[in-house]
């Protein structure tokens, strides 16, 4: 899964900057080693940091290409919803909620990006007249390279084997502990626990990673003491 978050950033600046796969690769693993020991939010600034010193990137696009990932994953993470939670019944208020904010957030920032990397002409227009446009044009300029559909594609195809090995690994760690899931479980669990992990700014989410996943557990089929008891054991 690690492998696959490293390629689809390189994929996603690519146009912009060639970055190395190792340096991304790197950069990866030691944003979710930081996110385990500081917070989640703390190993994105970090790998993002880190991808700067060691390449040719600048800070805001790399900061920028982030997010850029963060827009895909929930693009995926809502189809996986929709498609996991079919037949569920009685969700928890909370988290059709937090799968209708996260779905809204999705959209918007899909067009912020979307017409900022396909306008290049207009957003020079908006900013032109201000005071800080200097600075801010070269970033648009790195920004638009990075607006080519077919490497966008590409990233996008890598996104679902980012999240498609997170779940299968949260699949087969259930299966090894006698839990009869199936993948559109894994699934299930695995959208919990990233919806619920968007407010945690714990180390390793703890505290939030034990409830949403027995959360999940329990709507894939699990009963509630055992889910509580598999997690926390």
């Amino acid at each position: 899964a690690n492998f696959a978050h490293a390629w689809r950033w390189k994929l996603i600046l690519s146009p912009a900057e060639d970055v190395p796969l190792w340096r991304s690769v790197q950069a990866v693993l030691t944003g979710v080693f930081y996110g385990e020991i500081l917070s989640t939010k703390a190993g994105e600034v970090i790998r993002g940091y880190l991808l700067t010193h060691w390449t040719k990137v600048h800070w805001p696009l790399s900061f920028t290409s982030v997010l850029i990932e963060d827009v895909i994953d929930g693009i995926w993470l809502v189809a996986i919803y929709v498609l996991a939670t079919l037949g569920v019944a009685n969700l928890p208020h909370w988290l059709v909620r937090g799968a209708w904010v996260m779905g809204i957030a999705v959209v918007l920032l899909s067009l912020v990006f979307l017409y900022l990397l396909f306008h290049k002409q207009h957003s020079h227009q908006v900013v032109s007249g201000h005071k800080w446009a200097s600075q801010f044009l070269h970033f648009l300029d790195e920004l638009h390279k990075m607006g080519q559909v077919r490497t966008l594609a590409a990233g996008f195809g890598v996104s679902f084997l980012y999240i498609f090995f997170q779940a299968l690994s949260m699949w087969a760690l259930l299966h090894a502990d006698q839990y009869d899931f199936d993948l559109r479980q894994g699934g299930l669990i695995e959208v919990v626990y990233r919806i619920v992990s968007l407010f945690s700014i714990a180390p390793g989410n703890i505290g939030l990673l034990q409830f949403s996943v027995s959360r999940g557990v329990q709507l894939a089929g699990g009963e509630e003491g055992s889910a509580f008891g598999e997690v926390y054991f």
